[in-house]
């Protein structure tokens, strides 16, 4: 496993926690989302007062450990089912965290330049649960930008 640093942006605070964001929607129109797991998710699966003991969420193959203030969040344009994540997929997210089970794979991101050093590619649920759970880093690979 590889830890990738990086300075931290000047607000890494605001990277730091889910909260309502101010997007353009593909209508170019500004759109609020609230980009945040549902308590009564967390609930559902235990993990209203969880605190992580290590860094990362957990995976099996090889990969880097990116600190998540350093990775742009990915917002939705779209609620989907709640705040823009499907609860039939972030469920089984939050309960492999519960259990300690390693995911089989990491998220991917791509390098970029301005403010933050990656952007998320691929694993937008695994991201934000280790965002709200508490996590620091998250297991990740870096690909190509233009995936």
């Amino acid at each position: 496993m590889v830890v990738l640093s990086a300075i931290a942006p000047k607000n890494a605070q605001d990277n730091a926690t889910p909260k309502r964001q101010d997007v353009e929607g593909r209508n170019g129109r500004p759109m609020t989302i609230t980009m945040e797991i549902p308590p009564e998710w967390l609930a559902e699966v235990g993990l209203q007062n969880f605190k992580p003991v290590q860094s990362s969420i957990r995976c099996a193959i090889p990969h880097a450990l990116i600190a998540l203030d350093q990775i742009q969040r990915f917002v939705r344009e779209i609620p989907i089912d709640t705040n823009g994540f499907r609860r039939i997929k972030m469920i089984p997210v939050l309960e492999r965290i519960r259990d300690d089970v390693p995911f089989s794979e990491p998220i991917y991101v791509a390098r970029q330049a301005g403010q933050w050093p990656y952007f998320l590619r691929d694993g937008v649920h695994r991201y934000y649960a280790s965002l709200t759970l508490g996590f620091t880093h998250v297991p990740a690979e870096v690909i190509d930008s233009t995936y």
